[in-house]
């Protein structure tokens, strides 16, 4: 995070992860045909999932994360509630964020190093698009 990220307002360093996240939720409403009275709830669980992974900056955990900037959030949720709305709008709107921060170089967060950083950010959105299209991760736990 260099000086030039930490000169931005609040309104634009959140501003590309709304619209990321708004495009992204419009896409799915429309390929999956969303009913009109659940576009609302939807809409607004969307909106909350894509400025959740940044409360890591409130909680003083460092900005971008490994906890909250990957696919760990939207999974606990899954657990929760699993193919519902809730868990679809929220993922969808935590998916557009970190898309968004897939397009901005250097800015990842690292465990080891930039391109360790960048291949867990890919894997998450991975894992959070297949969740979002029926894959259930407690199936690699199932033993045959």
């Amino acid at each position: 995070m260099g000086e030039k990220e930490d000169r931005k307002t609040p309104m634009s360093r959140y501003f590309l992860h709304i619209v990321t996240s708004v495009l992204l939720s419009i896409l799915f409403i429309i390929l999956f045909s969303i009913p009109l009275e659940k576009i609302p709830p939807f809409m607004l669980f969307s909106l909350i999932g894509a400025l959740t992974p940044d409360i890591d900056q409130f909680l003083k955990l460092g900005h971008r994360n490994p906890l909250l900037h990957s696919f760990l959030i939207p999974f606990l949720l899954f657990l929760v509630k699993p193919k519902h709305l809730i868990f679809t709008a929220f993922s969808v709107g935590y998916l557009g964020h970190l898309i968004d921060d897939m397009s901005k170089t250097r800015q990842y967060w690292v465990i080891v190093n930039e391109r360790v950083g960048l291949a867990l950010l890919w894997l998450s959105a991975f894992i959070i698009i297949a969740m979002l299209f029926g894959w259930n991760p407690l199936s690699v736990l199932s033993i045959k």
